[in-house]
């Protein structure tokens, strides 16, 4: 196997694996928050480009997601070409209410087939770096306030 190097700090890497967390509980990537899992995400939408404008109806979508976030181990990603708004999720077509979703539910169909079961309970201090800094305390605190 190839020597490999280290490409971002590990400060970084932990700050980035902080927010994708504190995204799954706070924020557009709880539709992925799958209980039992320590989940992290991040969604994207962006517009499509038609003939030099950006189109007001049509999107791409992606969700990536990682779990466990504390120490990644599996790496889900989702895209979407033009997805189509569901009445159910209020005629929303971004990456939250679609890609996000399929994510959520990819993870709860595969991590038990890769024979990861879910956890009661998540690490108590899942990210050192971070909170010698004086934050991270509240990435899994489970609501939106």
């Amino acid at each position: 196997m190839a020597a490999s190097h280290r490409v971002v700090s590990a400060q970084t890497s932990e700050s980035m694996r902080y927010l994708m967390r504190a995204n799954a509980t706070h924020g557009s990537a709880g539709l992925a928050n799958i209980p039992g899992y320590y989940v992290g995400g991040k969604t994207g939408t962006a517009d499509k480009i038609f003939h030099g404008h950006y189109s007001q109806d049509k999107v791409f979508t992606t969700f990536m997601a990682a779990t466990p976030i504390d120490k990644p181990k599996y790496l889900y990603m989702v895209l979407y070409d033009e997805p189509q708004g569901l009445p159910e999720d209020g005629g929303y077509h971004t990456a939250a209410w679609n890609a996000g979703r399929v994510t959520g539910k990819l993870i709860e169909r595969v991590e038990p087939l890769l024979g990861i079961a879910p956890v009661q309970e998540f690490p108590t201090q899942p990210f050192p770096i971070i909170a010698k800094l004086g934050f991270g305390f509240d990435a899994d605190k489970v609501s939106k306030e």
